[in-house]
């Protein structure tokens, strides 16, 4: 459950997609801008339902 919360909790830091998009953009991957902002968008969403469904301790 830890790595969850981490993952969690840095997934609504803008520097963490920030540092994501270095590393695809480093290993040559291109995405479609429209693209990008709908996966950033899901992974948002699906970050604050996590943020959610975890107990605090």
């Amino acid at each position: 459950m830890q790595i969850v919360s981490y993952l969690v909790s840095r997934a609504g830091e803008a520097s963490s997609w920030a540092g994501l998009a270095a590393v695809m953009a480093g290993l040559g991957v291109q995405l479609d801008p429209g693209l990008w902002q709908n996966l950033v968008a899901v992974a948002t969403a699906l970050a604050g339902l996590a943020a959610y469904l975890i107990r605090d301790r």
